[in-house]
């Protein structure tokens, strides 16, 4: 029987900021879309199918928030991790269009969190520059990360990977 959840992993936008997103890949569409149904309140879910999501007839999402930490001393403090990325495994459905996708949305999440400055990025250039080189790097871990994953994975079936 194979493992609900195969791996996960973290992928930030910049390296230099603690602000991060899970990854997690799933074996089954259905094991994605019940771990991200847990997540939700009954009003959010109805809010999606009522968007024309159905029951969450997706191949992956992003999902972000911001959580807050309180302290002993009652001062709040934000925790980095901003969100999770879910996707699944079936039917290898995992491809550059759907992780560049769905990292772009994650992107646009962690400015829209922080506030980060555009200009802390790329000095000297627009947004624009900024979105893209934030967008590149977590596409290029998650690549690296998912890679490394099934290497190993493959070494324990005893295959070869090429």
């Amino acid at each position: 029987m194979r493992r609900a959840l195969l791996t996960r992993f973290r992928v930030k936008p910049d390296p230099a900021r603690p602000e991060h997103f899970e990854v997690l890949v799933f074996a089954t569409k259905a094991a994605m879309c019940a771990h991200y149904a847990n997540g939700c309140s009954l009003d959010e879910i109805q809010w999606r199918k009522g968007f024309g999501l159905g029951d969450f007839d997706f191949t992956a999402i992003t999902i972000g928030w911001t959580r807050i930490k309180i302290q002993p001393d009652g001062t709040e403090t934000v925790h980095p991790n901003i969100g999770q990325i879910l996707f699944h495994h079936e039917n290898d459905r995992i491809g550059a269009e759907l992780v560049s996708h769905e990292m772009s949305h994650a992107v646009l999440m962690w400015f829209e969190h922080g506030g980060h400055p555009w200009d802390s990025l790329v000095p000297g250039h627009d947004w624009n520059e900024a979105v893209c080189l934030a967008q590149g790097r977590m596409v290029g871990q998650f690549w690296r990360k998912w890679y490394r994953w099934q290497d190993r994975h493959a070494q324990k079936k005893g295959e070869h990977t090429i």
